[in-house]
């Protein structure tokens, strides 16, 4: 079994993300979060490196939109140090999370942390993909993340049981939505051949699971 994760940096060409920017992305990992957490679950290792941003409480529709609310009071002025510095306080208060924003101080990357070792090129450009269509659409209001956060609730009253993920739900439910906003980003950015889910990467619990 593999140990260890793949960690996954992502910038702007030729320059660093913009603070709207940032509070965006913010704003969808706080309502991808059940989808994300149900789709690779918690093991011991992961819940050491990287554990959930928002410690549970984004997993809660209550929370989601607490979170929501609370990011968007927080001053977004560009080059601003000061908010700059909240912003990463609020989404990654350390840097052993899912996401980690840490590196806005310095090399200026957004960076996931919560996928399996990569094993081969394969995996490692299958994750690197994935992250890149998350991000995109937490960028892009185009693919009506809101309208799939309203769907995710509605079927499951606000939760998807993490310890049961996306491998007992491989048709229909609320997962499958998941997969599908990802892979309609994926498209967009040209990563479909990267991403897909059928691949196996995601979908095999031994990959998605640490020792």
């Amino acid at each position: 079994m593999a140990e260890g994760s793949t960690h996954i940096h992502v910038a702007p060409v030729k320059r660093h993300w913009t603070l709207q920017e940032v509070r965006l992305i913010g704003k969808g990992i706080i309502r991808l979060a059940s989808a994300l957490s149900a789709g690779v679950p918690d093991t011991d290792m992961i819940t050491q490196w990287a554990a959930m941003n928002g410690n549970g409480k984004w997993l809660s529709i209550a929370g989601r939109q607490e979170a929501v609310q609370e990011l968007e009071a927080i001053p977004c002025q560009e080059d601003k140090d000061k908010e700059r510095d909240q912003l990463i306080q609020f989404l990654s208060p350390k840097r052993s999370l899912t996401w980690n924003f840490e590196n806005l101080r310095g090399t200026g990357t957004v960076e996931m942390r919560r996928f399996p070792q990569s094993m081969t090129a394969d995996a490692s450009l299958h994750w690197i993909g994935l992250t890149l269509s998350m991000l995109a659409i937490c960028l892009d209001q185009d693919l009506e993340l809101s309208r799939f956060v309203s769907m995710i609730e509605d079927s499951t009253g606000g939760s998807i049981d993490p310890p049961t993920g996306l491998h007992s739900l491989l048709t229909g439910g609320p997962l499958a939505l998941f997969e599908d906003l990802v892979m309609e980003s994926a498209e967009l950015l040209g990563l479909e051949d990267l991403v897909k889910f059928e691949a196996g990467f995601w979908r095999d619990q031994s990959l998605s699971r640490f020792t």
